[in-house]
């Protein structure tokens, strides 16, 4: 850690591809954060990446970048299947750690890492960035204050359409492909905390790309109190990126609901009204952000986003493999 509060808080990043980019350049809008080093395993990635950000350390090794003195934070970039052994090597290593969404592959990785973390006594938090926007945190107040009473149905979509190619990692088994882990995650993930609870029931349908992981589900989640959620995902279906709450004193429709800028009440028998929360950047400075404030308050999770919430969200994922007979090579 910085040896004093008014010390830069200093991150290393591993993985240096698309989500690294937009993170680093996020970042900056964070008063009191800097990157000292990159690390990426494909040659000549990691000084390219250093050069465009003025970075000043690029490594090709993890090891090397988790082990230094410089490094405060690990932010992880890399695909899901290499989340688990990333993340193990930094907590290990005795560094807080960013890991991006999922976690992991699985619930049983997940707990291992949670374990490690407090077993180190480090600070851990999943990269759900949804969970840290003002317009989010907006949302979950009004809805604390009843604007529509009880939230009965939440339905959410998140499908994009692509002709991907045979070696697009959305698409390869060995690589965690399909719909659920990269897409599905942000339907479970909100309905989840809507509810502020995991669900008492799961089910969930899904059509299977010719290479065997989910091209598109359709998920059905019951919560305590009766709560229920229709959500549906899709790596070739094009679809809204919206989600809509519906209760007995109206309902709200959040448009981009994985990073939304705004929402818009209906109530029963009144006048619409948008809520606005625009930001400047991409979003994920809202997370960071968040990082570092725990750490400046010496926690070791987020009280946002407590590991036991991750936790809970990856035993829904894994609930719906295991009814669809999906495995990954890693799991």
């Amino acid at each position: 850690m910085p040896s004093s509060s008014s010390a830069p808080l200093r991150w290393g990043i591993i993985g240096c591809g698309r989500i690294a980019e937009i993170v680093a350049r996020d970042l900056v809008l964070v008063p009191g954060q800097v990157i000292t080093a990159v690390a990426s395993a494909t040659p000549g990635k990691a000084a390219a990446f250093a050069a465009l950000h003025s970075v000043p350390v690029a490594l090709t090794s993890y090891e090397e970048l988790v082990t230094r003195d410089d490094v405060d934070v690990v932010y992880i970039a890399t695909t899901h299947e290499r989340h688990h052994a990333n993340a193990r090597l930094a907590l290990n290593a005795g560094k807080a750690v960013l890991c991006e969404k999922p976690l992991t592959l699985n619930g049983r990785q997940a707990q291992e890492l949670v374990d490690l973390a407090r077993e180190r006594g480090v600070f851990f938090m999943e990269a759900w960035w949804t969970r840290f926007f003002p317009a989010i945190e907006a949302l979950l107040a009004d809805l604390a204050a009843g604007v529509i009473g009880p939230v009965r149905l939440v339905q959410a979509d998140f499908g994009v359409q692509d002709d991907w190619a045979a070696d697009s990692r959305m698409v390869d088994p060995a690589r965690a492909g399909g719909a659920l882990l990269d897409l599905g995650i942000y339907p479970v993930s909100f309905a989840q905390l809507v509810f502020g609870a995991a669900p008492t029931a799961v089910h969930g349908l899904m059509r299977p790309t010719d290479r065997g992981v989910d091209a598109q589900s359709t998920v059905l989640l019951a919560f305590p109190g009766g709560g229920q959620a229709q959500l549906t995902s899709a790596v070739d279906v094009r679809m809204p990126h919206q989600a809509r709450l519906f209760g007995p004193g109206g309902s709200i429709i959040v448009d981009d609901f994985f990073h939304p800028a705004a929402y818009t009440i209906l109530p029963r028998g009144g006048k619409p009204r948008a809520v606005r929360h625009p930001f400047p950047g991409s979003g994920y400075q809202f997370e960071i952000a968040e990082v570092a404030a725990c750490l400046r308050d010496g926690l070791r999770e987020s009280p946002r986003r407590p590991l036991a919430r991750t936790l809970e969200v990856m035993a829904t994922m894994d609930a719906l493999r295991r009814s669809w007979g999906l495995r990954y090579p890693d799991d």
